[in-house]
């Protein structure tokens, strides 16, 4: 169903009315063929260089990025949490179990990496919906993508960036509450197919979770570190995709949930998939 979302976004084209009445299915991630991304150790790829040099997170920080352009970053403090759905619940999906993880303090991004950050690291312009502007998230590009927007990070600016892991990008989500966030409710904090318009909008202009962090939920897919597995908090080195969250403006509002998760190939680029970037020691 992704990439046939995918197919309908780029061609123009608008699904048919009485297809699409109500909420659209959860879309399910293509299947990976064998040998495509192997499972094993974590290779160079999965790994960030140590920065030992760079400050605990605390509060808010801005980084200037080629061109004046800023990033600013939210820091996420250390804690354990409850992550996950119970069984019982009655958006849940199959690979959200409830398990307990333990998360050091990290920072990220406020929103998730937009058009002129991308465009200012990478002096390239993938987004399939360049009309929206250069505060809307960069979409259409893969987990590889991410990976060398960390590393270029990394050069331009210094130590530390990378991409979150599921753990912390759930555990930030939440911001100390339930799947669903305290605060405004989830129409005025995620952009879903129910209001966005079949189309991407610019970051941070829905409420912001508790921590200050905005489109956590919806807007766009995030890639994430981790290589997916069906059961949250095992070895995920046996994976063969890796792991997004978040949801999207393609999506019903069920897949705008903290505990929400999806995968796809690290090579797959869709309109709907992109980024929030991560930094710590």
């Amino acid at each position: 169903m992704k990439a046939l979302l995918a197919a309908l976004l780029l061609a123009g084209c608008q699904p048919a009315a009485p297809k699409m009445a109500g909420n659209p299915p959860h879309y399910v991630h293509p299947v990976v063929p064998p040998g495509r991304e192997p499972a094993g150790p974590p290779t160079a790829d999965d790994l960030t260089p140590p920065c030992p040099s760079l400050p605990a997170p605390a509060g808010e920080a801005r980084v200037l990025l080629p061109g004046g352009v800023p990033l600013e970053l939210v820091a996420v403090p250390a804690g354990t949490a409850q992550l996950g759905t119970a069984e019982t619940a009655p958006e849940r999906w199959s690979d959200e179990r409830q398990h307990t993880a333990t998360v050091g303090a990290f920072w990220l991004g406020k929103t998730p990496v937009t058009q002129a950050q991308w465009h200012a690291v990478m002096a390239t312009s993938p987004a399939h919906f360049a009309d929206c502007g250069p505060e809307c998230p960069v979409e259409n590009v893969s987990w590889h993508d991410c990976q060398a927007f960390a590393a270029r990070l990394n050069t331009l600016i210094g130590c530390g960036f990378r991409l979150p892991t599921e753990a912390e990008w759930e555990y930030a989500c939440r911001a100390g509450g339930d799947d669903t966030p305290p605060g405004a409710p989830r129409d005025a904090r995620a952009w879903t197919w129910d209001n966005a318009g079949q189309r991407p909008h610019p970051v941070g202009r829905k409420f912001s979770n508790p921590w200050g962090l905005y489109d956590m939920p919806g807007l766009i897919w995030q890639w994430c570190a981790d290589r997916y597995v069906p059961e949250p908090g095992a070895d995920t080195r046996r994976g063969t995709t890796r792991a997004l969250r978040g949801g999207s403006f393609g999506d019903n509002s069920r897949s705008a949930r903290c505990a929400a998760r999806d995968s796809d190939g690290a090579d797959v680029r869709l309109p709907i998939y992109g980024c929030r970037i991560a930094r710590s020691r």
